[in-house]
């Protein structure tokens, strides 16, 4: 097994899978997010939704959850060990 490059351990098992779940999980919240901001008018016509303000926070608060999913995915793990 590799050892981490960042810290001389062992990365632990399902590492790189969580990571890519977060890097996804980014990627299709930011995709919704600026939709909602950028095209509340689209959404509204397209669900029936008739609160643009609502839509549009919607929007920002899912931008604001990518900033933490990206730092999130970013940060080395802390081993178990170390505590």
């Amino acid at each position: 097994m590799k050892l981490n490059t960042t810290n001389g351990t062992k990365p632990m098992a399902g590492e790189a899978l969580i990571r890519k779940v977060l890097l996804t999980n980014a990627a299709s919240s930011g995709v919704t997010g600026l939709v909602l901001l950028l095209f509340p008018q689209f959404v509204m016509d397209w669900t029936g939704l008739d609160n643009r303000a609502a839509l549009m926070g919607t929007g920002i608060f899912l931008l604001i959850i990518v900033t933490f999913l990206l730092w999130t995915a970013s940060r080395n793990v802390v081993s178990p060990g170390m505590y």
